[in-house]
């Protein structure tokens, strides 16, 4: 793969490559972007540091390039270990999940009840009892006006808020969609 070739390449080319081609993209961006040796900054000290830990978690190995000093670096650094292993076995026990339909999802929320679905809403002074009561008159005290305002006040709030959530909920569906 040519420089040029290799530098034009999209995510959506990556996605539709075979595998020979892969590699050799996967090659030429190694060989690109990925430095040899560390240098003598802390931070490119550090950059080699994490570059040796995503070497450990994510091995390469390519048989073309064994004559290559990356792909030295790289054997040097994924040597195994309890770590390694470890990530080995936990990745062995992972499964597929079954995708869930809109319909499936629909019906596990609907089950779920969630904080604040149980709020009561108040449109008359007469509904308001016991704690709701007294907050709303000691509410209405404060900012000076009447409780059958500040009732009616909130209910419309409430109102515009819940609206504007159901909106909001059809565009992020719509947006996922």
């Amino acid at each position: 793969m040519s420089y040029n070739q290799a530098l034009r390449t999209t995510d959506i080319d990556v996605v539709s490559m075979s595998e020979d081609k892969l590699d050799q993209y996967m090659d030429w961006y190694e060989k690109v972007y990925v430095e040899e040796q560390p240098k003598d900054t802390l931070k490119q000290r550090r950059e080699a540091g994490f570059r040796s830990a995503m070497y450990r978690m994510f091995p390469v190995s390519n048989p073309a390039n064994a004559g290559d000093a990356t792909t030295a670096t790289i054997k040097e650094h994924t040597g195994s270990t309890d770590q390694d292993n470890a990530i080995k076995s936990s990745q062995a026990r992972l499964r597929p999940l079954r995708v869930m339909s809109d319909q499936a999802v629909e019906d596990a929320y609907a089950t779920v009840v969630r904080p604040g679905d149980h709020y009561e809403r108040y449109r008359e002074t007469e509904e308001l009892t016991g704690t709701a009561k007294v907050l709303y008159e000691e509410a209405a005290s404060v900012v000076g006006m009447s409780v059958e305002a500040l009732v009616q006040g909130v209910f419309a709030y409430e109102k515009r808020l819940e609206e504007w959530s159901k909106r909001r909920d059809v565009e992020d569906r719509d947006y996922t969609a």
